[in-house]
C-alpha cells in the first residue's frame, strides 16, 4: 500500500457550485429584510456523527464501525462553519466541515488476521445556489438547491501484526467533486415565529464523482432575537465512491454512511 493522490476536477463543474449540507439553516432561512435587501447569517455547528462502512486501499479493506457511543473515543477534532447570503428569490451557501478520526489495533477485513491503527481526516467544502419556488407562503418556504461538494480524505495506516507476509503501512490522499441537486422546506411557528423546523434532501454524484451520494436532514431551532438562534438537527449521509482499478495498488474505495445529531448557533446580520 502506498500514498497516492487523485483529484477529480470535471469540466462540468462550471454549473455553479454546490448545495449545502446546512445544519440548522435547513430549518431556518435568513430573516427577510425586504425583498430587495440582502440577508445573511453565519453559523458554527458540531456534527456528532457515527460512521460505519469500509475504506479500501489497494487490496486492503479497513472497516469503520463507530457508533454514537464510540465517537468521543475515536473523534480527535471536529469543526464546521456555514454562511448563507440571499436576496429576493436567489441565495448562495458556503459550508465547510472537518473531522479527524483515529482507532488503534482494529482487525482488517482483508487480508484476514491483520490488525492496524489508522488516522483519517475528512473534509467537505460546498458552494451552493438556492432558488425559492413559487410566491411567499407566509411562514413557509420551499427552495431548490443545486451545485457541487468537494470531498477530501486522507488516511494513514500502520500495520501492527498478523500472519506474514504483512502488507506495508502507508496511506492515501483522495479528492473528488460531486454535483448535487435537492430541495429544502422550512416553517416558522409559535409566538412571534421564534421556533423553526425544516427538512432537506439531496442526491449527489452519479454523473461524476461518487457513484452515488444521498444526504437528508430534519431540524428544529429557536430564535432568541433578530440576530441569534440555536438549532439542533439529525443528519444522514451515504457516500459510495471509488477510483482506480479494483485489485491493483492504485485502487481506492470509500463506502460509508454517517448519521448523528447536529448542534449549532447562528448569527444573523
Amino acid at each position: 500500500m502506498r500514498v497516492r493522490s487523485t483529484t477529480v476536477w470535471p469540466a462540468a463543474i462550471g454549473l455553479l457550485a454546490t448545495f449545502c449540507m446546512a445544519l440548522h439553516v435547513e430549518a431556518q432561512f435568513p430573516e427577510d429584510k425586504g425583498s430587495d435587501e440582502w440577508r445573511s447569517n453565519l453559523s458554527t455547528y458540531l456534527w456528532l456523527t457515527a460512521l460505519k462502512g469500509d475504506n479500501t486501499v489497494g487490496t486492503m479493506v479497513i472497516p469503520i464501525d463507530m457508533g454514537p457511543s464510540d465517537i468521543f473515543g475515536s473523534l480527535k477534532f471536529a469543526g464546521s462553519v456555514h454562511y448563507e447570503l440571499g436576496k429576493n428569490q436567489w441565495g448562495a451557501i458556503l459550508d465547510f466541515v472537518y473531522v479527524k478520526l483515529g482507532e488503534d489495533a482494529i482487525p482488517v477485513s482483508e487480508p484476514a488476521g491483520v490488525t492496524a491503527s489508522y488516522e483519517q481526516e475528512i473534509f467537505a467544502a460546498e458552494l451552493s445556489g438556492t432558488y425559492r419556488l413559487g410566491p411567499e407562503l407566509g411562514p413557509q418556504r420551499l427552495e431548490l438547491l443545486f451545485g457541487a461538494r468537494w470531498n477530501r480524505q486522507t488516511l494513514d495506516v500502520v500495520i501492527e501484526g498478523g500472519p506474514p507476509p504483512l502488507p506495508p503501512s502507508g496511506g492515501f490522499k483522495e479528492n473528488w467533486v460531486d454535483p448535487i441537486l435537492g430541495g429544502r422546506w422550512a416553517l416558522e411557528f409559535g409566538n412571534d415565529r421564534r421556533w423553526h423546523t425544516g427538512l432537506r434532501a439531496d442526491v449527489g454524484g452519479v454523473l461524476f464523482g461518487s457513484d452515488f451520494a444521498f444526504n437528508s436532514l430534519v431540524g428544529l431551532g429557536y430564535r432568541f432575537n433578530h440576530w441569534f438562534a440555536v438549532d439542533t438537527a439529525f443528519r444522514y449521509l451515504y457516500t459510495d465512491y471509488n477510483s482506480g482499478t479494483e485489485g491493483t495498488a492504485d485502487y481506492f474505495a470509500y463506502e460509508a454512511y454517517q448519521y448523528g445529531l447536529i448542534l449549532g448557533a447562528t448569527f444573523t446580520f
